[in-house]
C-alpha cells in the first residue's frame, strides 16, 4: 500500500523548466559572441574567412558574435579545433 504522502508526491504535477527562446540575449551568449568575435580579429579572420575555414555560414558567425544564438557543444568543438585551442580555453572567463 502507497503512504499517502508518497501518493501525493506522484500526483503532483512535475515542475516546469524555464526554457530559454534562442534568440533572447543571455549573459552568457553575449559574452561567448564577445570571445568569439575577439579570437576572430586576434587571428586576422574576417566573418567570411572564418565562416568558410570553420565551414558555418557567414551570417550564424554574425550572429553568434552578436548573441543572438547559443552554440551546441559540437559548435563549440568546430571553435576550439579551429582556433587550435582546448575547449576550457575557449570558454575562459565566459
Amino acid at each position: 500500500m502507497i503512504s499517502s504522502s508518497a501518493q501525493s508526491v506522484a500526483t503532483r504535477p512535475a515542475p516546469r523548466l524555464a526554457i530559454v527562446p534562442k534568440q533572447m540575449h543571455t549573459p552568457v551568449t553575449v559574452r561567448l559572441g564577445m570571445r568569439l568575435r575577439d579570437l576572430r580579429k586576434k587571428h586576422n579572420l574576417t566573418q567570411r574567412q572564418l565562416a568558410d575555414r570553420f565551414g558555418i555560414d557567414r551570417s550564424y558567425v554574425s550572429e553568434l558574435e552578436r548573441g543572438h544564438k547559443s552554440l551546441s557543444l559540437t559548435t563549440l568543438e568546430i571553435f576550439a579545433v579551429g582556433f587550435k585551442m582546448p575547449l576550457s580555453e575557449l570558454l575562459r572567463d565566459i
